[in-house]
């Protein structure tokens, strides 16, 4: 099973790990607005109001953005708006996910499909990753987006959770939207927070931000006195009571964009950098770039499970069927990570880098997903010196010792005892892993 899941996946993912960073460099927090001009969208109107076709419009982010809400909402209303545009959707959008794992593939799941527009929405998913972090992540997706098309027009949105609201009432951004907006300002890229009237409406007592309502009370109360039922999570909204919202803000910040911008072509231009570290350079390798010995084998995506439910995302999945498997890399650069799955029937893996101590690391959720396949990655080597480094990872030998436990939190598995779990495949030590996340360059 392969299900998408929320921004709290992300705390169950080793590659958000650098979210124990934040308290390390805080951010400047900006004033809150609804949204920034900037350079504006010139580019995307020039080809919407002149009916040039296709017109690609592209949604990164995690799962607020990957649900059937304002993605959804803004496509039709673009669609409407352009009839004559032959608008089209890239939809990149992967829950759980930070702008660390979306910096690395952006290559795939977006920019090979040739976006006109591209939203950029990370602000839940980052709200804990440190202020250095987030500008690297999004400083690496602009600058590869204008590296490969330097007319394609971007627009970062910002979306919140419950825990965020208070900011606003202090009259600021929270953090992670706050590191954006330097680099928006810096590249001259518009923004909208589609939190701001949100925020504003809870303020006013005409929003309950977390209600556990049924549809028809929720839609009665919307009706009746005005009062939007926004989230029962906290953090992701309803697609009746909650989403629109945020399709409205869109739209505000759309007529800004408009009015204070003519539509006339223009390549964006790169100048130096924010940050000379920054992850333009992230690069995506298939995961046979790597010596791979002992039980490894790639799935078949067409058929063969898990592969098969994320062959979208990871077109090569390949499986260690248990100890013994080693994996094994030399690169000249400064950051590896293996991107992969975690799942109910994988079990732990070690890796050295520099022939180093030892670390090792579980390959399963843990919380209510734990019977899931989850997309994830190991940050295997990060913030190194930039020359040659070797790498080694296995499949460990010892079992991950408190399995049952951690399946048991999930209502599919509430009920497994010791017996079942030993004589099922769940008792597997899987590791599936697809591609290789590195700046730098492998070498022999």
């Amino acid at each position: 099973m392969i299900r998408q899941v929320g921004m709290m996946a992300a705390a169950l993912l080793a590659g958000c790990a650098v979210a124990a960073e934040a308290a390390e460099e805080p951010a400047t927090r900006r004033p809150a607005v609804e949204y920034t001009v900037r350079g504006g969208l010139p580019n995307f109107y020039r080809q919407a109001e002149g009916g040039m076709a296709p017109l690609r419009v592209a949604y990164f982010g995690g799962s607020i953005t990957a649900a059937g809400g304002w993605r959804v909402q803004t496509l039709a209303w673009f669609r409407e708006s352009y009839p004559a545009a032959e608008i089209t959707e890239i939809n990149g959008a992967i829950s759980g996910t930070n702008v660390g794992l979306g910096v690395y593939r952006l290559d795939y799941d977006v920019l090979r499909h040739k976006p006109d527009l591209l939203f950029v929405e990370f602000a839940v998913n980052d709200g804990g990753t440190s202020a250095k972090e987030i500008h690297r992540g999004m400083e690496g997706v602009v600058r590869k987006v204008w590296q490969a098309s330097p007319e394609t027009d971007i627009c970062f949105v910002y979306t919140l959770t419950g825990g965020m609201v208070a900011d606003f009432a202090k009259g600021v951004y929270p953090h992670a939207a706050s590191c954006m907006e330097d680099i928006a300002d810096y590249y001259g890229i518009p923004s909208i927070h589609l939190g701001y009237d949100v925020a504003r409406r809870a303020a006013e007592g005409k929003l309950i931000f977390k209600s556990a309502e049924p549809e028809a009370v929720r839609r009665k109360a919307l009706q009746d006195d005005g009062v939007w039922h926004f989230t029962n999570d906290n953090v992701h909204p309803y697609a009746d009571t909650g989403h629109p919202l945020y399709t409205e803000a869109i739209k505000r910040g759309f007529a800004a964009f408009r009015a204070a911008v003519a539509p006339a072509q223009k390549p964006h231009a790169l100048a130096a950098p924010y940050r000379a570290d920054n992850l333009e350079n992230a690069r995506t390798l298939p995961l046979s770039a790597a010596k791979l010995t002992g039980s490894w084998r790639r799935q078949d995506s067409a058929s063969e499970l898990p592969a098969k439910n994320v062959a979208l995302r990871l077109p090569e999945l390949w499986q260690a069927a248990g100890p013994g498997a080693t994996l094994e890399l030399r690169f000249k650069g400064t950051e590896m990570r293996i991107y992969g799955l975690v799942g109910p029937d994988c079990g732990q893996v070690s890796y050295s880098v520099d022939d180093g101590p030892l670390q090792t690391v579980t390959q399963i959720s843990r919380g209510y997903w734990s019977d899931c396949y989850i997309l994830g990655t190991i940050n295997v080597a990060m913030g190194l010196e930039d020359k040659v480094h070797s790498v080694k990872m296995f499949v460990a030998p010892e079992p991950i010792a408190d399995k049952l436990a951690v399946l048991q939190m999930s209502p599919k598995y509430r009920e497994l005892t010791a017996e079942a779990l030993a004589a099922s495949p769940l008792s597997a030590q899987h590791w599936y892993a697809g591609n290789i996340l590195l700046v730098g360059e492998i070498v022999p």
